[in-house]
C-alpha cells in the first residue's frame, strides 16, 4: 500500500484495450478531517473526478470498482489519487485497471 498525506497525490498513465468493460479496481483508507478530501481523477484531456470522500475517517479498507467506459478508447489516460486538507492521509492499495 501506499499512503498519501495532505496535498500529495500519485498518478499513473494506464492503456485501455477493452473499453466497454474496463474499470478501475482499488482498496483505500483514510484519516480525513474536517476539510480533509480524498479524491479519483482521470485525465481524458482534462482531470475529472471520478470518486471523492471528504470529512470522513475509513480506518479499514474500502474496494471499490469504477467503470471506464466513458473515457475510453484511450492509449494514455491519466490516473491520479489526491489528498487534500491540513492533517488529511489516505491509503491506497491493490491498484489495477480490470476488464
Amino acid at each position: 500500500s501506499v499512503q498519501v498525506g495532505a496535498g500529495g497525490f500519485i498518478a499513473r498513465s494506464v492503456s485501455l484495450t477493452s473499453p466497454a468493460s474496463a474499470r478501475l479496481e482499488f482498496s483505500w483508507r483514510a484519516a480525513l478531517p474536517a476539510g480533509g478530501s480524498f479524491l479519483v481523477e482521470i485525465n481524458d484531456g482534462s482531470w475529472k473526478t471520478v470518486f471523492s470522500r471528504t470529512g470522513v475517517n475509513q480506518a479499514t479498507w474500502s474496494q471499490e470498482s469504477l467503470p471506464l467506459a466513458a473515457y475510453a478508447p484511450s492509449s494514455n489516460m491519466g490516473v491520479r489519487f489526491r489528498v487534500l486538507g491540513t492533517g488529511a492521509v489516505a491509503g491506497v492499495d491493490q491498484v489495477q485497471v480490470a476488464t
